[in-house]
């Protein structure tokens, strides 16, 4: 866990008067190997309590992949192959992700911004034969 997270944390709470993150949130927050900076964990935290509903911000408002608890990164260092094979493994967790929450390729493709023809043929490429 690091220092700077849970002081952010803190000052984060005191700033934020009226909206309060849940303690599970703050959990993730805090338990998430962030890859980028402190800079990118603020940007989160307050896309979060901007696009609130209530009073809370709660679990379901966190980011897939924090939620999840997946490293941005999405890739191990213990994976061997080429980059094009790395790159390609990673796409396809994505896909496979994104497809299972979102369920149509409508849906993933405005997820993750790309048209929906992209997607069905990334899709196609990634999903197991037997979907």
């Amino acid at each position: 866990m690091c220092k700077d997270t849970e002081e952010f944390g803190w000052q984060l709470r005191q700033y934020f008067i009226k909206r309060t993150i849940s303690n599970k949130v703050m959990d993730a927050l805090i338990e998430y190997d962030w890859p980028g900076n402190l800079r990118q964990l603020e940007n989160v935290v307050e896309r979060m309590l901007l696009s609130a509903d209530g009073y809370v911000v709660k679990p379901d408002q966190l980011p897939p992949a924090i939620r999840s608890g997946k490293s941005a990164q999405g890739y191990n260092v213990e994976e061997r192959g080429t980059l094009k094979e790395m790159m390609e493994s990673v796409e396809r967790r994505i896909f496979n992700d994104y497809y299972k929450k979102y369920g149509s390729t409508t849906k993933v493709a405005k997820a993750l911004g790309i048209s929906q023809p992209s997607a069905s043929i990334k899709l196609s490429k990634y999903l197991p034969r037997n979907k």
